[in-house]
């Protein structure tokens, strides 16, 4: 069975799932799946559905539909939706940290076909990340990265995902172990765009060292 699925956010209200489900109910679109919370006032939502009888809707179909969400539901809402259909490989940019073997095992999984995607670039603020991403035949970014600089150094991350926006798209954003701190407008600019690959369970053990965190308050599993 080939899916679709609709991501969503927008101010905690009355009537946003029924709103939802009966859009796709009157297009003939099956939900499969569907999960939603809110958090501080916000109300998150992921549905997966199928597409009718099981086939996919045309591109030019796909877009009304998605202009039609955006009339009909997202906007009475004050919602953002993000769509996303099969059919396409995913687009992705990896940052990351001085810890390799996370990168390394997220592009070895890409090469074998595991996970199909294609990555657009590896980005870190450590030279020996360069090469790892030769190994693989990937563009490496080298951004070095202090206190002082930190704001310039995001901004000309920024500036090289939206390159990557503008030559064929970027759908993903992997911090591989990147073992930084992401400003609140560096997050704001990538909504639903980001995936924190981190090695404990967040929030739990934030920051440095989170496995020597875990091991003195005695946790048994982490990561």
């Amino acid at each position: 069975m080939t899916t679709a699925r609709v991501l969503i956010r927008c101010p905690d209200r009355t009537g946003i799932i029924a709103r939802v489900s009966g859009f796709l109910a009157d297009r003939g679109l099956n939900i499969l799946d569907a999960d939603q919370h809110t958090d501080s006032g916000r109300f998150f939502m992921r549905v997966e559905f199928d597409a009718g009888a099981g086939a996919m809707p045309p591109e030019n179909e796909r877009a009304q539909i998605e202009r039609a969400f955006a009339d009909d539901v997202a906007g009475p809402m004050s919602m953002d939706a993000f769509f996303r259909w099969p059919g396409r490989v995913k687009r992705i940019a990896v940052l990351a940290g001085p810890s390799l073997h996370c990168a390394a095992d997220l592009l070895w999984r890409v090469s074998t076909g595991e996970l199909p995607c294609e990555v657009t670039r590896v980005i870190s603020n450590h030279e020996d990340a360069g090469d790892l991403a030769a190994r693989f035949g990937l563009r490496f970014d080298h951004l070095p990265v202090t206190p002082g600089t930190k704001s310039r150094q995001e901004q000309q991350i920024m500036a090289l995902l939206d390159e990557d926006r503008r030559g064929g798209g970027l759908d993903l954003i992997v911090l591989a172990r990147y073992m930084q701190i992401l400003s609140a407008g560096f997050v704001g600019a990538h909504p639903a765009g980001i995936i924190n690959i981190h090695h404990s369970f967040l929030p739990a053990f934030a920051g440095a060292k989170p496995y020597h965190q875990a091991f003195d308050r005695g946790v048994k599993l982490i990561g």
